[in-house]
């Protein structure tokens, strides 16, 4: 026993299209944000210490003074290095679903 159903060849009988399983999950299109904002705001901050880091160098001349505050400069351009390139960025982007 053969049927034309839709076009297409129904072999199990009439209606047999309609008993069909209906899916059970509809297709969900979920978005995700990811964002590097906080990443962008902390290497940014960091530059900011940094020039100013360095106007302090310039001002305070030799002594004690100058010699932490270069001290501190190596460090923050340390970090600067450290977090101002992609491979950093993508480690600690935020995730939003």
């Amino acid at each position: 026993m053969s049927m034309e159903v839709s076009g297409r060849r129904d072999i199990y009988g009439s209606g047999y299209e309609e008993k069909l399983p209906k899916r059970q999950k509809e297709d969900k299109t979920e978005e995700t944000t990811v964002s590097t904002d906080s990443v962008d705001s902390e290497i940014s901050r960091l530059k900011e210490e940094k020039r100013r880091l360095e106007q302090q160098v310039r001002m305070a001349g030799d002594g004690k003074e100058a010699e932490r505050l270069r001290r501190q400069l190596r460090q923050v351009e340390g970090e600067v290095r450290q977090k101002d390139n992609d491979a950093y960025r993508k480690g600690h982007v935020d995730v939003k679903a």
